[in-house]
């Protein structure tokens, strides 16, 4: 199997220190214990979804993997994107089913963090995270989106726009 790597790309997303999330960073913290958890991180554009996660990961002593699907056009884009992220020779595509390779990978590495980050609702996208599950039942999955995946016990966490301090406790 290919050896486990530690770390993502997530060095664009500001180190700034999170302001106003602190009660979400901690549930997140406390859904993150389960193994083979599916969590997704749910809110408009511009809420901060990314930057939480990324506060998270700076502290995760655990392998986790950063996949950016922000315009991933189909399933083939998403097993393309999360296999370089896992660093997948892209020719094992044509090997075979590449979805289960990418499966049984994480299923070797033990507890993985699988970051997907703007994911949208599309055709197999659940069924592969299902997949997934099945052959690495360590992963777990953290999904940001402005709407949940659906997926079979996808834990759902909304975030709302962040509050200004009143005048008076100012």
């Amino acid at each position: 199997p290919i050896p486990p790597t530690k770390g993502s790309m997530l060095a664009s997303v500001s180190k700034a220190e999170l302001i106003g999330r602190q009660s979400a960073l901690a549930k997140l913290n406390e859904l993150l214990q389960e193994r083979g958890c599916v969590i997704s991180i749910c809110a408009p554009e511009g809420y901060g979804k990314t930057r939480l996660v990324a506060s998270l990961l700076d502290d995760d002593d655990d392998l986790h993997s950063f996949v950016s699907l922000s315009g991933a056009g189909d399933l083939q884009d998403v097993l393309r994107r999360v296999g370089l992220a896992l660093d997948i020779d892209a020719s094992a595509q044509i090997l075979g089913d590449f979805s289960e390779l990418i499966g049984e990978v994480m299923g070797a590495r033990g507890r993985v963090l699988l970051f997907l980050d703007d994911a949208s609702p599309m055709p197999g996208l659940v069924e592969t995270l299902s997949r997934w599950r099945r052959l690495a039942p360590e992963l777990r999955v953290l999904i940001t989106g402005r709407a949940p995946l659906k997926a079979e016990g996808e834990i759902r966490l909304r975030l709302g726009p962040l509050r200004f301090p009143s005048k008076s406790s100012r």
